[in-house]
């Protein structure tokens, strides 16, 4: 049995476990191979027992840290629902836009596109707020970057209401909103609140 024969990735992704998993194999191995020699040396035993007290100590460090770690589990859970339902708000005002670019160039500034697209996306921000303030009614970071993002993208709107306006301002407007449109998913998920 050699190392090469096991997903390292796959084993650390199963966290502590996996990599207390594979300090000992690492020490069985370095072990077995010195047992093949036909007269052990003392000294490498006894850094072979070393190197297993350290696995124990660092595997024990790890998993005393991540205790308290593991307490805010059930706020992340729902911060991850939370963000799920933004971030489906934020692929769809994210899709409306892509739509209005894509017909930037045949737009009708008295037309129903961009009359519907305004709607939709000031609404998907809305959306999003709303969930904010219901489930996290103390981040104000998020609640303010939904705030002044909404009021860029209603101001480019705006200016693609306005009759003869030059087609690069109707263009850098459009894109505009585009981006601003996918700042929706960067709110869905504070993760500033997690790492310390």
């Amino acid at each position: 049995m050699k190392l090469e024969s096991f997903d390292v990735v796959k084993i650390l992704g199963y966290g502590l476990s996996g990599f207390a998993f594979l300090l000992v194999f690492l020490a069985f191995m370095l072990l077995r191979k010195e047992q093949d020699k036909p007269e052990p040396r003392k000294l490498i035993i006894q850094t072979i027992q070393m190197f297993m007290g350290l696995c124990l100590i660092l595997s024990l460090a790890v998993g005393i840290i991540s205790v308290p770690i593991s307490s805010n589990n059930s706020q992340l859970q729902g911060y991850i629902q939370d963000g799920s339902k933004i971030s489906s708000t934020g692929n769809m005002a994210e899709k409306t836009a892509d739509k209005l670019v894509s017909n930037v160039s045949s737009m009708d500034p008295n037309g129903t596109l961009i009359s519907d697209a305004e709607k939709s996306i000031i609404g998907n921000f809305e959306d999003a707020k709303t969930v904010i303030a219901e489930n996290r009614p103390d981040d104000t970071v998020s609640i303010n970057t939904v705030n002044k993002t909404s009021a860029m993208v209603h101001a480019d709107f705006v200016k693609l209401k306005r009759p003869n306006q030059h087609p690069d301002t109707i263009k850098a407007a459009a894109s505009r909103i585009q981006l601003n449109s996918r700042k929706i998913k960067a709110v869905a998920l504070p993760l500033a609140e997690f790492v310390h």
